[in-house]
């Protein structure tokens, strides 16, 4: 019985003995971890730092340690073969010491203006921005990809920064239109949805850079024009107008929505809006003719009023080709409609003499083009003249 207390005592003895030896040994880790940090020698540091945080995985001071070595090996390349992601372990480290010690990790952070948190997120963003331009170089949507998978690291982490009241702005511009980019580049639809929808939600139209957000909004609203969303593309067309008024194209695309859904009522102004903002471009006024043309003699909505359009077309057309003289396709255009409404009066039984007017009308617009010197006007466009001429 008395061998057995003694053996007990003497077990008791040595597991002090080890608890006080190891403990020596993990602080002793702890403050070469730090001595060898301080050194440049990051390599035994994270040796150091790794052990310590075996028997002491919620010590803060560690843990912030531990970052910031990580933080190093993994914004060097001379250390990628140690650690394949340490700015991934520098965040988990700094996020594990901020749960178990919020109000210390502040402290401790703001003595150095939070420079930890804030160079790491300035790295994800910078590694973000390496893969986009390769990607611009290669045209490669795996390195698109990629890069979307730093831009999202990125803006998780400057969120969780602005939570914890580290620093940064709740958004950042520049971050969330490379996100937006390599999103749409990499045909990742659903990513590309939620941070245009996140710029545009928050009515950000450029960056601190002064770069334009126009071609993000240009995308948005095309997206709700092939998706059909007619209430959301109404929204940020009018938004987009409104801010990036040097551009034709969000008033383009509404009216393509218009066509497409056959609200023909609504087309014609919306071209109006568009030359009177200055846009004349040639193939603008072309689209124009053909659409009215094309509401004159195919659409079957009764509400419209193709008399009226029917004036407006004649009177337009002509004043158009008269001012320009290379206007072939309208020249083509308007000896075609003549033609179809000398067919719809002989349908209606009108007067011959109606028909006729027509009829020389259209000869007289398709003259034009073959009064013009050889070779000015494509062959198409004269075949099809010769053809309705016969």
């Amino acid at each position: 019985m008395k061998t057995t207390f003694l053996y007990k005592k003497k077990y008791v003895f040595l597991t002090m003995v080890w608890v006080l030896f190891s403990t020596q040994i993990f602080c002793q880790s702890y403050t070469d971890a730090l001595k060898y940090f301080d050194e440049g020698r990051v390599i035994d540091a994270k040796q150091q730092i790794d052990e310590y945080l075996i028997e002491n995985d919620t010590a803060v001071n560690g843990l912030l340690l531990k970052s910031r070595i990580y933080y190093v090996l993994g914004t060097s390349q001379q250390y990628s073969d140690v650690v394949a992601d340490g700015k991934s372990v520098a965040i988990s480290a700094l996020k594990t010491a901020n749960d178990l010690n919020a109000n210390l990790v502040n402290s401790i952070l703001k003595l150095e203006n939070f420079g930890l948190p804030i160079n790491l997120y300035n790295d994800l963003c910078n590694d973000g921005m390496i893969h986009f331009n390769s990607a611009i170089e290669r045209k490669d949507k795996i390195l698109y990809e990629q890069a979307l998978n730093k831009f999202k690291k990125a803006i998780a982490f400057s969120s969780y920064i602005n939570e914890n009241k580290w620093g940064l702005q709740k958004l950042d511009s520049n971050n969330l239109f490379y996100a937006a980019k390599a999103a749409i580049y990499a045909g990742k639809e659903e990513d590309g949805l939620l941070f245009v929808k996140k710029i545009a939600d928050n009515l950000i139209i450029k960056t601190k850079e002064n770069k334009s957000f126009q071609s993000i909004y240009e995308w948005l609203v095309y997206y709700y024009r092939i998706t059909k969303n007619e209430e959301l593309l109404e929204r940020y067309t009018d938004f987009s107008m409104l801010n990036f008024s040097q551009s034709p194209y969000f008033i383009l695309n509404k009216i393509d929505w218009l066509r497409e859904d056959k609200q023909y009522n609504r087309l014609v102004p919306q071209y109006k809006l568009l030359f009177s903002k200055g846009f004349k471009q040639a193939n603008y006024y072309t689209a124009y003719f053909t659409d009215v043309f094309n509401i004159i003699f195919t659409a079957n909505d009764s509400t419209i009023n193709k008399k009226y359009y029917k004036t407006a077309f004649e009177k337009e057309i002509t004043g158009y080709i008269t001012k320009n003289k290379l206007a072939f396709k309208e020249m083509l255009l308007a000896g075609k409609y003549y033609r179809n409404l000398a067919v719809e009066m002989q349908l209606a039984n009108a007067p011959k003499k109606n028909i006729n007017t027509a009829l020389s009308k259209s000869t007289m617009f398709l003259k034009l083009l073959f009064n013009k010197p050889k070779g000015l006007v494509n062959e198409n466009i004269l075949a099809e003249a010769n053809k309705m001429m016969k």
